[in-house]
Parts: C-alpha cells; sequence; structure tokens
C-alpha cells in the first residue's frame, strides 16, 4: 500500500514507519522533522497530491497540556486545522485514501474502577482534549478509523524512560496514586495497525479504545517498573497529583476495550505483561 504517514518525528511514527515500511511505500512527514510545514493547506494539498495513497495516517499532535491552555490558536492549528485541511483537500479532488486518527484516553474520567466506553458522554476538562474530540468529529463525519490510545516505550521524552531514570538515580521523586490509566507500548500498537492493514479491516470506521486489558494507578505502573528491573533502592514518593499540575485533567483516563477486540477480532494484552515486555526487550541491556 501506499501510506502516508503523519507525525513521523513522533514516538509512536516513528515505530509506525519502522514497522510498516517492511511490505508498504511510506511517505512520511512530522511535525518538528518535517519536510513540509503541515499548518499549511498548500503544503497538504501538494502532499496528498504527489501519489494515489491508499492510506493516511494521522498522529500530528501538541500534546503538551499547559502549552495547549497557553497557546490556543497555534495548538488548534495544528490539532484541529490540520485534519480539517485533509478531509477538505481530500473532498474537493475527490481521492480515496482511508484515514487513521490517533486520538487520547483523555475525554474520560469516570467515577473510581469504571472504565470509560466510546458513547460515555466526554469530559472535556482543558484545551488539548477539546481540541482532539474535534478533531474526532471532523474524522468521524468523513468515515474515518479513530482509535483513543494511551501508549509507553523506553524512549526520551517518555513516562516510561522518566520513572527508569528516576528510580536509577540518587533525587526524590513522585509517582501519583491518583491516576489511573491503561495504556499499550507503542510497539504493540503498531503491530495492531499492521495487522489491521494486513488483514483488510480499514473499511472499519468509528472510534475505538485502544489500551490495555486491566488499569493501574500511575504509581502501581511505575512501582511494576521498578519491580521488573529489581531496583532496590528507589527514592520514589507515592503521593496525589492534586497540586502539581497547572491544566485540569482527568484522574481516571482508564478505558473499556471489548468493543475493539470484539470488531477487530485482536486480543489485547494486560499492562503487567505489556511493562513486562518492555523492560525485557528494550530496558535490561542498556542498565
Amino acid at each position: 500500500m501506499k501510506i502516508l504517514l503523519l507525525g513521523s518525528s513522533g514516538l509512536l511514527e516513528k515505530e509506525l514507519k519502522k514497522i510498516l515500511k517492511k511490505k508498504n511505500e511510506i511517505t512520511n512527514n512530522g511535525l518538528r522533522l518535517r519536510k513540509k510545514d503541515l499548518t499549511s493547506k498548500e503544503n497538504i494539498q501538494e502532499m496528498l497530491s504527489k501519489k494515489n495513497y491508499d492510506l493516511v495516517i494521522n498522529s500530528v499532535a501538541i500534546t503538551n497540556l499547559d502549552y495547549c491552555e497557553k497557546n490556543k490558536k497555534l495548538s488548534r492549528q495544528v490539532n484541529v486545522g490540520i485534519v480539517k485541511d485533509i478531509f477538505s483537500i481530500k473532498k474537493k479532488f475527490n481521492l480515496k485514501f482511508r484515514f487513521i486518527q490517533f486520538s487520547t484516553d483523555q475525554v474520560y474520567n469516570s467515577s473510581k474502577g469504571k472504565l470509560g466506553k466510546e458513547n460515555f458522554k466526554k469530559i472535556l476538562l482543558n484545551e488539548y482534549t477539546k481540541q482532539k474530540v474535534d478533531a474526532e468529529n471532523i474524522c468521524k463525519s468523513n468515515n474515518a478509523l479513530i482509535f483513543r490510545t494511551n501508549f509507553f516505550a523506553y524512549k526520551k521524552r517518555s513516562l516510561f524512560k522518566w520513572i527508569i531514570d528516576s528510580a536509577y538515580g540518587k533525587e526524590k521523586f513522585l509517582l501519583f496514586d491518583d491516576i489511573y490509566f491503561n495504556p499499550l507500548r507503542i510497539n504493540t500498537i503498531c503491530n495492531i495497525i499492521n495487522n489491521i492493514i494486513l488483514n483488510k479491516k480499514l473499511n472499519y470506521q468509528g472510534i475505538y479504545n485502544l489500551g490495555s486489558r486491566n488499569v493501574l494507578s500511575k504509581s502501581q505502573f511505575g512501582l511494576e517498573i521498578i519491580k521488573k528491573l529489581k531496583i532496590s533502592n528507589s527514592h520514589h514518593t507515592i503521593t496525589s497529583s492534586k497540586k502539581y499540575f497547572k491544566a485540569k485533567r482527568p484522574s481516571n483516563m482508564s478505558m473499556n476495550v471489548n468493543k475493539f477486540i470484539k470488531k477487530f477480532q485482536i486480543n489485547l494484552p494486560k499492562l503487567e505483561n505489556e511493562i513486562k515486555d518492555e523492560v525485557n526487550k528494550n530496558v535490561k541491556d542498556k542498565n
């Protein structure tokens, strides 16, 4: 397939490119390491007109919540405007590509122990989430495939690596016991996308939660990493997150993934197994 991968300078996108290029023709354009400025509609039109793409995968986003609050216009231009322009051009030139959009688990903030379903009322606590929901609505009205997700990897700028670096360090650091989520390894998500492409399930449309089968608090997540690495002298403190963030954010982002499993017939792993796999495959030989 001819695939246009937008956002290829991010953690998820780099792994996607590595996996998908084995059997597909990939064109990529990142937000930071970009070939074209994607906030320009003319540039997007030029990219889309170069090849007759079968699939466009969009994971371009400004994800820093505090930045989005302070820079609403610019962040909206990236998080919503790019999606809007893509479908405007698609319609204008009658382009036939399928479209995958990566969205966020921050639309959920259920009571403790309850898992967010795709049809739940969306919780819009911050500008970033508002923008991602607006992008979702554009995608949904254009029959796109939307994955609400959260991911981790042993990579720079990631929570997973920060926890490991902090646990091996000598400084005190905090693990929050009041934020819940069920992310997947980046590698797992990329293999799932590859599976969907190979099994010709790109005609599916709508919103699907894509995460692990069970939920951990961020402190449990951190402690599981520390346990797997057998770090005995970690200087962590378990505490509440309430006073540490400027932008409002949900405390329970955990997702019900049954709709995805049933529709795509793909089993999803437990979060503890995902942590174990990431530690065994990418961490132990580097520490």
